[in-house]
């Protein structure tokens, strides 16, 4: 099984108290997402982002080649992530690795159309 961490107010992610690198990502399963670790907190994107490369967020989790729906996040407290529907659920929730890699969307190739 997975883990699901949630909580109610702001997250202070300089405390570095939600340490998960010892954390091993073996086999879980889960029925929508989040297989290892699904994560309901309104800090998530300043957790995800302290230290290295989501770090305290991701154990053994290896960015590109683990699969991406091991860690799932959304952006809520648990107060409203339990008013929420299931679709509104699908909508807002993420990949965690998606918060730490902020940078891999801006790597692109110009092409202005000429050879010369």
């Amino acid at each position: 099984g997975g883990i699901f961490l949630t909580g109610s107010g702001d997250y202070d992610s300089s405390t570095n108290r939600l340490d998960f690198r010892g954390m091993r990502i073996n086999f879980n399963t889960a029925e929508i997402a989040g297989q290892s670790l699904y994560v309901a907190m309104t800090k998530m994107k300043e957790w995800c982002r302290t230290g290295k490369a989501g770090q305290f967020v991701k154990g053994n989790y290896i960015d590109g080649i683990s699969d991406c729906n091991e860690l799932y996040g959304i952006p809520v407290d648990s107060t409203t992530f339990n008013s929420l529907s299931s679709s509104q659920i699908k909508q807002k929730q993420n990949y965690l690795e998606d918060y730490w890699n902020i940078n891999r969307d801006l790597f692109y190739i110009q092409d202005s159309g000429s050879n010369g």
